[in-house]
C-alpha cells in the first residue's frame, strides 16, 4: 500500500474550497510567536493575501519560553498589521494545556485572556 504524506489543515481546507484557492502555507515547525513575528509576518504582508490563519502559542509553552504579555503584543502586533493591510484573519485558540501537562500550580492558576487588538 503506497503511503501518502501528511497534509497541512491549510492544504484541506484550501482543497475542500469553491471556487479554488491559491495558497501559501507559511507555517514552519517548532516556531515560536516571536519567531512568527520577526520571520514571517513582513513574508506574509509582501504575498498581499486575501485571507490568513494566525495560529501560535503551543510551542511558546510546549518550550518553556511562555511569557503572556509577551505572546499578547506579538499577537496584537500581527493581528493589526494584517487587519490594517486589509487581510481576513483567522486566529486558532490555544488549547488548555494545563488540563494534560504538568505545569506548576501557579501557572494552572492563571486565567485565560482573550488576545484582542484595537
Amino acid at each position: 500500500m503506497e503511503e501518502s504524506p501528511l497534509k497541512s489543515w491549510v492544504h484541506h481546507f484550501a482543497e475542500l474550497h469553491e471556487p479554488a484557492l491559491k495558497y501559501t502555507n507559511l507555517a514552519k515547525h517548532g516556531l515560536i510567536t516571536k519567531e512568527i513575528r520577526l520571520k514571517q509576518l513582513e513574508e506574509a504582508l509582501a504575498l498581499e493575501p486575501d485571507l490568513v490563519s494566525l495560529i501560535a502559542g503551543a510551542n511558546d509553552i510546549l518550550k518553556g519560553r511562555w511569557n503572556f504579555n509577551e505572546y499578547k503584543s506579538k499577537m496584537a502586533l500581527m493581528i493589526d498589521a494584517l487587519s490594517k493591510s486589509g487581510v481576513a484573519v483567522i486566529i486558532g485558540n490555544l488549547p488548555d494545556f494545563t488540563a494534560r501537562l504538568p505545569f506548576p500550580d501557579e501557572k494552572k492558576s492563571n486565567k485565560r485572556t482573550a488576545v484582542t487588538s484595537k
